[in-house]
């Protein structure tokens, strides 16, 4: 979890805390790095995807503008531009991510399920195979490019998405975490109170942080951003942390962008074995992007 970009007033006893130069002539230059792209762009797309390290093999058109491509770790994935499922998103364009290959398991409805059901960072689709083999399903991930997105949103997208297909390639390891946040990535504005005062922060969560379980990511929230862990529960939980809050007692839910959070902790006070015990409540909403 990063933390952000702008912490607001704090007061005290509350858990914020203080708040390429030149060669000769070259025969063909290179398409630079863009700083964002607002549409399915090869060139652009190819820059940045040299940029990480992974290499862009063949490119096609079919229904739609594609790119064949293979990672640094040797896995074949398919980027292609397509339209924003969303019809009244006029002139919207996206990208798809998808991994080349259909997943074949014996439970590839379920696993689809399952994925579906549980976090949104992707989305899986059952496919019945012929002739009664075994069936498969096939992860993908859109990212609208409607006002134009950072180089670096690409690459993070790109990175976690083949974290997720390293699990879930039979063979690799069939590894479904039992719990997610549910929450989408991206920056949140996060409110809280005690009985001290209240203060805000805009704190960023990456597609990793919102794999965790909202207890945990409610925990990092009211420690700044990061450094606790939780107990297992649903709903409510213990948490040990590093930084200003010793340990404590966290509740939480949430929806796909929006979380709210209550409990008690346990506060270092002034960094020299002061203690005192505060009870809080906050929420947060997603923002936009990080």
């Amino acid at each position: 979890m990063r933390r952000p970009v702008l912490a607001a007033a704090v007061v005290a006893l509350t858990l914020g805390g203080a708040a390429q130069a030149g060669g000769g002539p070259a025969a063909a230059t290179a398409t630079p790095i863009p700083t964002n792209l607002a549409r399915y762009d090869e060139a652009q797309l190819r820059a940045v995807l040299a940029d990480m390290g992974w290499k862009a093999e063949f490119s096609g058109n079919g229904k739609a503008p594609y790119l064949g491509v293979w990672s640094k770790l040797g896995l074949p994935y398919q980027i292609s531009g397509i339209q924003c499922a969303d019809a009244a998103a006029q002139n919207c364009e996206a990208i798809r991510l998808r991994y080349r290959n259909a997943l074949q398991h014996a439970d590839a409805a379920g696993i689809a399920r399952r994925l579906n059901a549980k976090q949104y960072f992707l989305r899986a689709t059952f496919s019945a195979a012929p002739g009664g083999g075994t069936a498969s399903f096939e992860p993908e991930r859109v990212i609208v490019l409607k006002g134009g997105v950072s180089p670096a949103q690409i690459k993070a997208n790109l990175a976690e998405f083949e974290s997720w297909i390293v699990q879930l390639i039979p063979g690799i390891g069939l590894a479904f975490p039992a719990s997610y946040s549910g929450l989408t990535p991206g920056l949140y504005s996060m409110t809280m109170s005690t009985g001290s005062g209240s203060f805000s922060q805009n704190i960023c969560l990456t597609p990793s942080d919102v794999r965790d379980p909202i207890l945990k990511v409610a925990a990092d929230m009211t420690n700044g951003g990061s450094g606790c862990s939780v107990s297992n529960g649903t709903g409510s939980a213990t948490m040990q942390c590093t930084g200003r809050i010793v340990e404590g007692n966290i509740s939480a839910s949430g929806m796909s962008t929006s979380l709210r959070f209550s409990g008690n902790a346990l506060i270092d006070t002034d960094n020299m074995g002061g203690r005192a015990r505060i009870q809080f409540q906050g929420s947060a909403s997603r923002t936009g992007d990080c």
